[in-house]
């Protein structure tokens, strides 16, 4: 009997033959073996490291417009009295973190709106909002923080909340 290692996560790394009773194992292409394409092989949480704090580096521009924001929120909601770069990041990967552990129907509707975010001051500033200065930027979360739509205002309210709450607890760590 053909056996193959397993990959952690996945049922089994064996497809046993159909006949019944004769229990030989197939061989089966990485590309179509099943825990090749387990959701949990491709799943994002799978590149954060909670130990450590580390979210896999990927240069896009969800994390830049989360990195933004998390930068600006800090900066006007969050004491002055610290301002090292490292306690910053520290709360960004934390709220990219908390985004990579979020169940898959919200992790993808959060995205998009994120990068909505990104996009939407291309029509007053000529300029997504991770490229703005702090001034442009804070302007742009006050108009969502104020807007008509809910779902604009709770975004804020989300990331502020995550931010603040990465900024505080933290606090002991650096």
């Amino acid at each position: 009997m053909v056996q193959f290692p397993s990959i952690p996560g996945s049922a089994s790394a064996r497809v046993v033959d159909q006949q019944v009773g004769t229990g030989h194992a197939l061989p089966v292409a990485p590309a179509t073996h099943p825990a090749a394409t387990h959701p949990a092989a491709t799943h994002p949480a799978a590149l954060a490291d909670l130990s450590s704090g580390e979210v896999a580096r990927q240069p896009n521009n969800f994390h830049a417009a989360v990195s933004a924001l998390c930068y600006s929120l800090i900066r006007e909601r969050c004491q002055r009295s610290d301002q090292t770069h490292a306690r910053h990041n520290r709360v960004v990967r934390f709220v990219l973190g908390r985004h990579a552990h979020m169940q898959d129907f919200l992790r993808l509707p959060l995205k998009c709106l994120v990068l909505l975010f990104d996009w939407h001051p291309i029509f007053r500033y000529r300029r997504r909002f991770h490229r703005l200065d702090h001034t442009a930027r804070w302007q742009h979360v006050q108009r969502w923080r104020n807007s008509r739509l809910s779902a604009m205002r709770e975004f804020v309210r989300f990331f502020e909340s995550l931010v603040v709450f990465g900024w505080y607890s933290a606090h002991d760590d650096v």
